[in-house]
């Protein structure tokens, strides 16, 4: 017997969410991306163009798309002042979360999130600081712990979306020039 997939959704088609998307249709044999969302008109042309045809079910209404048949957990890649929201909306109908950062500008919001997900144990809610799981900060993060490199007091961390699915809308910005100092 094949092993279970989890029916997953995506929520934004914006660079992250089509990151997401994409990762979980050709890169994540456990999970199958059964519908996505996006308020955009042309985030859901991509998602026309690149989800659809494989059997992905795009929808313009978040909750529309929560009530998905089968479905078990949402990545949430939408603008920032909706993830918090929308995160307590899929606790809501018993979903899974993974929650692209910040979850909100607001600390008392996000200790909301993190109680409605408390209430729910059996459910995995995740803020997306995926970061803390690279070799290289974890790498350091274990010499500041056993003060190998002393105490830090300025860090500066720059990451590269070198393989974007649409690199005309979102440029790589590794490719600007460094300022002189």
């Amino acid at each position: 017997m094949a092993p279970h997939r989890l029916q997953v959704a995506v929520a934004g088609l914006g660079r992250m969410g089509a990151r997401h998307a994409l990762n979980i249709l050709n890169k994540t044999p456990r999970a199958e991306l059964v519908a996505a969302f996006s308020p955009d008109q042309n985030e859901l042309k991509w998602g026309k163009e690149n989800l659809e045809p494989y059997g992905v079910t795009l929808y313009d209404d978040y909750k529309k798309m929560l009530e998905h048949k089968g479905l078990e957990a949402v990545v949430i890649g939408t603008a920032t002042s909706v993830h918090a929201e929308e995160t307590l909306q899929a606790i809501e109908k018993d979903l899974h979360v993974l929650c692209e950062k910040p979850l909100s500008t607001s600390v008392q919001i996000c200790q909301n999130v993190v109680d409605a997900a408390a209430k729910k144990p059996h459910l995995k809610v995740m803020c997306g600081f995926s970061r803390r799981f690279d070799d290289s900060y974890q790498d350091v993060a274990r010499k500041i712990e056993e003060g190998a490199i002393g105490r830090p007091t300025i860090v500066r961390s720059q990451t590269c979306d070198r393989q974007h699915p649409d690199p005309g809308k979102y440029p790589n910005p590794c490719n600007h020039q460094r300022p002189e100092y």
